[in-house]
């Protein structure tokens, strides 16, 4: 499972670093859209346990609270390009 958890990360940093690329030529609520899609990405990512994950839906999904949380979040410290 670990290698799969590596094969995403790298992906995550590739498709980050193609955001970063791509932020400036976008209006800003296009780069606010971006930033939230990814942050929900990333959400799911970090809830990935290696050593004791069983990797259930009801695990990695986060709910609808924690979603709107992080949403939220992002708004509030978006600063557009």
């Amino acid at each position: 499972m670990k290698e799969y958890y590596l094969l995403a990360d790298e992906y995550r940093q590739k498709t980050y670093d193609i955001i970063e690329e791509i932020r400036p030529l976008l209006k800003p609520r296009y780069q606010l859209s971006l930033e939230i899609i990814f942050d929900l990405y990333l959400m799911v990512f970090e809830r990935i346990d290696l050593e004791n994950g069983k990797f259930t839906s009801e695990e990695l999904n986060p709910t609808p609270e924690e979603t709107k949380i992080r949403v939220l979040n992002v708004i509030k410290n978006f600063r557009f390009s």
